[in-house]
Formats: C-alpha cells, structure tokens, sequence
C-alpha cells in the first residue's frame, strides 16, 4: 500500500507505507516540538504570530512570510485546512512583494497539502513550481526538498525512472553542497525504490550507505530513521532478530528526544515482530502505545494498518469479539474515504473471525465482499504490472544512463588528473633543465670572469714592464757619448 504520511518531530517528514517501508524527507531547521498539542495553539507560537500581525505592513515582511512556512510544516499533521491556508496566504503574499524563495516555499506548502490529500497530479505541479523558483535563486536547501518530495510523488504514480532521477540528481547536488543529512534522505529513498521492486537487498544496501553517512551528521533524528527502515527492510526478509535490534534502537533514540510520531511507527513495527513471532499479547503492548500517539493525530486513513494490527493480535488471542471490533473500525474508515488498499486484509480478518464463532451467514456475506473486491484488486493489479513493467524498463535505463554518466564523469576526472599531472611533471623537467643550464652558465661566468682578471692583471704587469724598459733604454740613450 503506497499513501504519503507527514509527521512532525524535530523536522517535517514526509514518509510512504510501502508494506512496512518508509520514505522520508528532512529539513533540519525546524525546532523540536510536542506532538501533544496543537501546534497553531502552542503559546510561543501565538505570540510570534500576534507580535508579526502588531507590526505594521507585516504582510510586506519576508521573516512573516517564512514563518508562515514554519507554521505550515508544523500544523501538517494536525490540521490540513490549516496547512492550505497558510500555503496560499504564503504564495499570494510572496507574489506582491517579488519574494521569490517565499513563493518556493509556499508551492512547498501546497503541495505537501495535495500530496496529503490524494491529489497527485496537483501536488506534482505544485513541487515542480517550488523547484523552479528555488532553481531561479539557487537556494539549496528547497531545491534538494523539492527533488525529494516531487520524486516521492512520482513513486506515487509508480513513475520510477523519474523518480530515481530526481533522487540522483538530489544525490549529486548533495556531495556538492556537503548537505549531508538530505544526502542520507535520497539514500533512504533510493532503498525504498528498490523496496517497491522487491530487491530487498539492494534496498538494505542504501540503507547501509546512509547509516554510514550519518556518522558525518550528528543528529540522533535521522540516526533514527535510518534505523527504522533497516528494521522495516529485515521484517520483509524475515529476519526478524536482526529487524529486532534495529528497531530497538531506533526506539530507544526517539524515546530519547521524545519524538512521539517516530514512536508511533517504531512502536508498530516492534508489534508487527512480535506478532508475526506468535506473540500476541506483546505486540499488543506495542500497538497500545502506537495507538495512544494516533489519538492526536489528524491522518485518520493510517489507522487501518494499525487496527488490523491490533485486530490480528486479538484474534490469535482468541478475543474474537475485540478483534472483530477493531477490524470493523478500520472498514468504516476505508469505506468511509473510499480506500481500497488493506480493506481486503480487513475483510479476511472479519471472515476469518466469524468463521471462527460459527456465524456462517455473516462469514459469507464478508466472503463474497472479499472475492468481488479481489477482483477489482486483481483488474488493478493487472494494470499495475504493465504500468509496472515500463516503468522497470524506464528504471533500468535510468540506472544504465546514472551508470554511464557516472563512468564519463570518472574518465573526465581521470583525464584532467592525468593531464594535470602531466604539465606539472613537464613543469618539473623544464625547470630542472633551466635550473641545469643556469648552473652551468653561472660556471662559466664565473670562470670568465675569473680569466678576465688574470688577464687583466697580465694586461697590468705587462704595461709596467712595458714602461720599465722604456725608462730603460732613455736611461741608457742618455749616457751613451
């Protein structure tokens, strides 16, 4: 089952419940909050948002129109008529200003809104609006957060060539920018790509490659999450004492820095572990707690994995009359906003319940709602391999072209190391040869210099014998008779 689920902690996420797999998108600036309240309500809030309103012209204030962006990111899980609001009050006040990062940030907004409610198509246009503004200005941070949550959405539309397009691209621009946490974020992604292609192990492979460049982050938020997915990537090869471990420790970091809805998920994978290890009554205590977090939450439709969770551990139980509750609620909620996905898990479990307590008429009549909806699931299901498949083929040659693109940048790295190397050699020779010949000339110099003065002293001794015989011979010339 693919929906996007945004979660508010230390910074806003945006995941994907692909089965247990997870999608994540992070942008660290934000402040640690309480999942506890409301967040438009929180106190310090409200008295930054009066004392903007108190200033005059505070429409006209670019730190107003960031804070409406914060406010959006935080009020997401709460309220999301709140977070359309605010994100059309931030794109329209950004647009009478010229305040072009503000209108990055509001098609941030809305399409985080769209994505939330379902419209994909929308929420694509909006991130590819935000991307281009964010582009216009160069301002890094939204232009990796628009890659990543526009990739998401492609990966909605099981779009996967452009979505790993996005997230290489964002990979790249990442180790340019030495923007280490959104890098740890596409590899995160990227694990979950190849989640959806059931290459498990690849997919454990990214996520390697990001726990070890979260050693280059010092947050223990994205240490978490990284060890979530590896949790939720050994659930799906069964390996459940190694899933066991990781999801301990990521439990055991977001109790740490009481991020309430990272718990929530660690908590009902640790559920899922358990019951899937034949004991119930302990993933129930797990799924009680992730229970407890869900109560504040206003993402009603993620509560059906979660009942049928909880439906599952009581019938192993053999409450029959407690699972068969919780089973009921999760088809309320999938009827009620019309989900297909996970309502045949819950029809099973309604079946397989009053097949249990002998109640055969209800059995049936779920039965047969089970068999019309598989085979509906089943024409989708069509669809969605050949959609599938040619979004495989396109997948591969995105990673071929990656591949070659990669080796082209390698051999060009390599050529100019080579030729650098050879001019600072050819440097080398010909400063040595013009050392040499400076050297030897110098020699000479020295030893003509050296002649010079000799001959000049000869020259000197000569001149005074010279005029020593001639005074000689006047001498003489003067006494002869």
């Amino acid at each position: 089952m693919k929906t996007p689920f945004m979660l508010i902690g230390k910074s806003s996420v945006e995941i994907n419940y692909l089965g247990l797999k997870i999608i994540l998108m992070l942008c660290l600036w934000l402040p640690s909050i309480n999942s506890n309240a409301q967040i438009v309500s929180n106190d310090s809030t409200s008295t930054r948002l009066k004392a903007f309103r108190a200033t005059p012209n505070y429409k006209q204030d670019t730190l107003y129109i960031d804070f409406l962006y914060e406010l959006a990111r935080k009020s997401a899980i709460y309220d999301l008529d709140s977070l359309s609001k605010l994100a059309k009050e931030t794109i329209d006040l950004s647009k009478s200003i010229n305040y072009t990062k503000g209108e990055a940030i509001g098609y941030l907004s809305m399409g985080s809104y769209y994505s939330e409610t379902g419209q994909r198509e929308k929420a694509i246009e909006n991130f590819s609006k935000a991307l281009d503004k964010a582009k216009s200005i160069n301002e890094i941070t939204h232009i990796l957060r628009a890659k990543n949550l526009l990739a998401i959405e492609y990966e909605y539309h099981e779009e996967y060539a452009k979505a790993l397009r996005e997230y290489l691209e964002g990979v790249e621009l990442a180790k340019q920018t030495k923007s280490y946490s959104y890098l740890s974020t596409f590899y995160v992604n990227i694990s979950n790509l190849y989640s959806s292609q059931k290459e498990i192990q690849q997919c454990i492979y990214f996520l390697k490659l990001a726990q070890e460049n979260n050693k280059l982050v010092n947050d223990d938020y994205i240490k978490g999450l990284t060890l979530a997915n590896l949790a939720a990537s050994y659930i799906d090869i069964n390996d459940l004492e190694t899933a066991g471990s990781y999801v301990d420790e990521s439990i055991f970091i977001f109790d740490k820095i009481n991020l309430e809805s990272w718990q929530m998920y660690a908590y009902e994978l640790k559920a899922i572990i358990y019951n899937q290890q034949n004991q119930p009554s302990l993933a129930l205590q797990w799924f009680k707690k992730s229970e407890k977090i869900h109560e504040s939450i206003d993402q009603t439709r993620y509560k059906i994995p979660l009942y049928n969770g909880i439906a599952k551990a009581y019938f192993k139980l053999e409450d029959f009359k407690t699972s068969e509750g919780y089973a009921l609620k999760a088809l309320e909620i999938s009827k009620t906003m019309n989900l297909l996905e996970d309502r045949d898990v819950t029809l099973q479990i309604l079946y397989d319940i009053n097949k249990t307590v002998n109640a055969p008429i209800k059995a049936l009549t779920y039965l047969e709602e089970l068999k019309t909806l598989s085979d509906t699931l089943n024409i989708k299901k069509n669809e969605r391999e050949l959609r599938i498949l040619k979004s495989n083929l396109e997948f591969d040659q995105e990673k071929e072209r990656y591949i070659i693109e990669n080796e082209k940048k390698v051999a060009q790295q390599k050529y100019y190391f080579y030729s650098a190397l050879f001019v600072l050699l050819s440097a080398l020779v010909i400063i040595f040869i013009l050392r040499r010949n400076n050297t030897v000339q110098n020699r000479l110099n020295n030893k003509l210099t050296q002649q010079s003065v000799q001959l000049k002293k000869k020259e000197t001794f000569l001149r005074n014998s010279n005029n020593t015989k001639s005074r000689l011979f006047s001498i003489i010339l003067h006494y002869c008779p």
